[in-house]
């Protein structure tokens, strides 16, 4: 494949997956130095689902057994946008300055919610900095994302931005509860929904976790919600509960977070079918993702790793 032009297609085979099995087949042939060599130009992507992989064969990823995203108590992000804020505060005037506007109002009197509203007006004067972080600090995570994606990398102060730890303490309430890693959930509900709590698909799946009413009622019982009419899955306590008991249960099932992201997307018999190909294909994860049955399903689980490594990379 390294030899030939093939024509790339998304979510089919890609030029890091070619040359990430370069290198492995070089490493396998016991030329460890050109397989080290890809190996570390691969590597200087962290983001993508190749280059975690290929770090990992460096010895350079390690892995935390308590990720501190829900410790200490305090955001530590939202303290740094809230000094940002602090900088638009007008000082105190004791008349009205005509060239004053309602979101510089709003944001004097930290009326968060409603500058974040008035944001989405046209003619207000704010940057997509500011605006991004005014919907943050209003807890419209998904907002404050849409905004930094129109921002250049030399603008975005503020990774958190992009990666934001929403309804962090219903997620960190949940992972406790349900004992799993934070962080997979973060990188599950930005790749599902961006944050956003009322987000429905064309399948019917909704909210932050993005589940279908099917499965959420299997999820039903054994989470002690006593009813669950569709319009619950709207709410971030109650999503991020059945999502979080859901990702817990595949991944005592599957074990590995290749797997379980390809069950959450694809469906847990896909799965099934896919790792039991050849005897020894359920404990192969570099043939497992690379031979994914699903184009959208293989795009997803690299694009949830990539997440993850940009909370990991927050909390570091």
């Amino acid at each position: 494949l390294g030899r030939m032009k093939i024509r790339l297609a998304a979510g089919g085979t890609t030029a890091q997956e070619i040359e990430y099995f370069q290198a492995l087949c070089l490493s396998k042939l016991a030329n460890k130095t050109d397989a080290e060599r890809i190996w570390t130009r691969l590597a200087r992507d962290p983001l993508s689902y190749y280059g975690q992989r290929a770090a990992e064969k460096l010895g350079e990823k390690t892995v935390r057994d308590t990720p501190p995203v829900c410790s200490p108590a305090r955001d530590t992000a939202l303290q740094g946008i809230e000094a940002d804020l602090d900088g638009l505060r007008h000082p105190v005037r004791s008349a009205l300055d005509p060239a004053s506007n309602a979101v510089s109002e709003l944001v004097f009197l930290r009326l968060w919610d409603e500058a974040a509203l008035w944001t989405e007006r046209p003619g207000n004067r704010l940057n997509a900095r500011e605006a991004a972080e005014i919907a943050y600090r209003a807890g419209r995570f998904y907002r404050s994302i849409a905004y930094a994606n129109r921002l250049t990398k030399a603008e975005a102060s503020r990774p958190a931005l992009f990666h934001p730890a929403g309804y962090r303490n219903i997620v960190c309430d949940m992972a406790r509860m349900y004992k799993v890693d934070p962080l997979w959930l973060h990188a599950i509900i930005w790749q599902e929904s961006r944050y956003n709590p009322n987000a429905r698909s064309g399948a019917a799946a909704r909210g932050l976790m993005q589940l279908i009413p099917q499965t959420a009622r299997a999820l039903q019982t054994a989470s002690g919600v006593s009813e669950l009419p569709l319009d619950k899955l709207y709410d971030p306590a109650v999503n991020i509960q059945l999502g979080a008991q859901l990702w817990s249960s595949l991944i005592e099932r599957l074990k590995y977070p290749e797997m379980a992201l390809a069950a959450y997307n694809g469906g847990l018999d896909n799965v099934e079918r896919w790792k039991n190909k050849s005897a020894n294909a359920s404990d192969d994860l570099e043939l497992f993702v690379a031979d994914i049955g699903f184009v959208e399903t293989k795009r997803y689980v690299m694009a949830v790793f990539g997440a993850y490594a940009a909370y990991e990379s927050l909390v570091n």
